[in-house]
């Protein structure tokens, strides 16, 4: 009798650990949302909650959202990372200008594997920045043939975009 394996690729299997490991830092922060299936290109939430005693927290109104990117080892070395002042990641444009879309503040999170580090963008301040409503043009982004670009590089600076403290207190 043949026995038959479905593959799988090892990426989703990193999305999983890392992902587990945000939600843990979150959890201090907020009541973790998810969606049973992917396709408003938003991975998870978190519904903020602030500590009215040492036993109580409240749930406040505001909500805040994450779509995660991961750097593998493989992709962005150790030495490359500690080398570098920036991150580097690739963005679809067309989840760009949905995440510009929503209502509540969205965040690109890339997990930098080699560090064991998150970084996080908020990419309506990022928008607003670059291209404000401009961002629905599609000759804001076009290539040097003239062409429609279908992603973006988006740089995250280390130093001011690591998910640590303070970028918890900033969410409150």
């Amino acid at each position: 009798r043949v026995v038959l394996m479905l593959d799988y690729d090892t990426r989703d299997e990193s999305e999983q650990v890392y992902l587990g490991k945000f939600i843990a830092l979150a959890a201090a922060h907020g009541i973790p949302i998810t969606y049973t299936t992917d396709r408003a290109a938003l991975d998870i939430g978190l519904h903020l909650t602030v500590r009215k005693t040492d036993k109580m927290k409240g749930v406040t109104g505001s909500r805040v959202w994450f779509q995660f990117k991961g750097q593998a080892t493989e992709t962005l070395s150790v030495e490359k990372y500690d080398n570098a002042d920036t991150i580097s990641q690739s963005v679809k444009i067309e989840h760009l200008r949905q995440w510009y879309r929503y209502g509540e503040p969205v965040y690109l999170v890339v997990y930098v594997e080699a560090a064991h580090k998150f970084f996080a963008r908020d990419i309506h301040k990022f928008i607003n920045d670059e291209w404000g409503d401009r961002i629905f043009k599609d000759d804001t982004f076009l290539n040097k043939d003239g062409k429609a670009k279908k992603s973006i590089n988006i740089h995250l600076t280390k130093a001011t975009t690591e998910v640590n403290e303070s970028f918890w207190l900033k969410l409150k």
